[in-house]
């Protein structure tokens, strides 16, 4: 949903992953790792890497009413912010730039959120930076370390409230699962957020990254539809 949407990419964090290494440009990626020993696996542990670091994503697009879009996307790591339940915290720091470049003179957009895990990959809580909106998870089950093409799990169910600790009437449910890609060497990850109000459909994300067996990011979208139906799609790397 507009007021409460937690970036354009999921890496979750928007919300989906603690971090997006192993792609991008600039900053220090996570480093590649080794595929699986099964052939038909894909890695995916640079996709959930905690290590420090900021990488960031270029991306360009437009929505279905003809407006034209460029965004980026910086994602940092800071280990160590805090604790909880004697676990240390990572803050991944997900920073988004959305210019209408349809518009004359250009429009630009900015947005800040915070996610928060602990070092066994559990997501904590995650904050809207911008609107003091906090979400936490009433289930969350971290992504494993590798998948197969048909692999798919629910990530997360979250429940979302103002600074004050109000509810806002606002759920989030998050999934994932893995297609197969256009060869045999890469297959397509696939996280859908869909939020919801007083119990209706607000709005659906859907991120996708096209990784390699070693779980290198070759390729990243995000499609984002709101309550009105418009549908704005992303790509790039």
């Amino acid at each position: 949903m507009n007021r409460i949407k937690l970036y354009i990419l999921l890496c979750v964090s928007s919300l989906a992953l603690s971090a997006c290494g192993g792609g991008g440009s600039g900053g220090s990626p996570v480093a590649a790792n080794q595929p699986p020993a099964d052939p038909n696996a894909f890695s995916l542990i640079s996709l959930k890497s905690l290590a420090a670091g900021t990488t960031t994503y270029n991306l360009a697009g437009s929505d279905d009413t003809g407006i034209q879009y460029t965004a980026s996307l910086t994602i940092t790591n800071t280990p160590n912010v805090g604790s909880v339940n004697g676990k240390a915290l990572t803050r991944v720091l997900s920073s988004v730039t959305l210019v209408n470049t349809t518009a004359d003179p250009d429009v630009t957009t900015t947005s800040n959120g915070s996610s928060y895990y602990t070092s066994d990959y559990a997501l904590s809580f995650i904050v809207d930076d911008d609107k003091n909106i906090t979400c936490t998870p009433t289930s969350y089950q971290a992504p494993p370390d590798s998948a197969k093409v048909n692999d798919h799990q629910s990530l997360a169910v979250l429940t979302c409230a103002d600074k004050y600790k109000v509810p806002t009437n606002t759920s989030i449910n998050i999934t994932w699962r893995l297609d197969a890609g256009d060869t045999n060497d890469v297959a397509k990850f696939v996280v859908t957020q869909k939020s919801y109000v007083a119990g209706n459909l607000d709005s659906t994300e859907i991120d996708s990254y096209i990784i390699d067996h070693a779980g290198n990011i070759k390729n990243v979208a995000s499609e984002f539809t709101n309550k009105s139906g418009v549908i704005r799609t992303l790509k790039g790397l």
